[in-house]
């Protein structure tokens, strides 16, 4: 992104994030907004954090934050995107060795 100003840098990296974050969710059955969340719904999200930008754009690395419930607690591991292809992301790091507990 050289060349261009800070204010369009933080808007090409807000709308990078943005479809990121959207694009590789799976389809799953949407809960009727009228359900109140439940102590599970919360516990049990996936969560994604740390997204760090490559500095020409065109790499995105984050992590995602998944339950345990075996060992009753969370497992994090590394995703890249390419946000300028259209693919999903590609797990970076995988198994039990990155357990957070709460």
């Amino acid at each position: 992104m050289a060349g261009k100003n800070p204010f369009q840098k933080a808007i090409i990296s807000g709308l990078v994030l943005a479809l990121i974050m959207i694009g590789p969710l799976p389809a799953r059955e949407v809960k009727k907004a009228t359900q109140p969340w439940k102590v599970d719904d919360v516990v049990n999200q996936e969560r994604a954090s740390d997204f760090k930008i490559s500095p020409e754009g065109t790499r995105v690395v984050w992590v995602k934050n998944v339950p345990d419930r075996d060992k009753d607690g969370r497992l994090s591991h590394l995703f890249l995107n390419y946000p300028h292809l259209e693919q999903p992301a590609i797990q970076l790091t995988g198994g039990q060795l990155f357990r957070i507990l709460p």
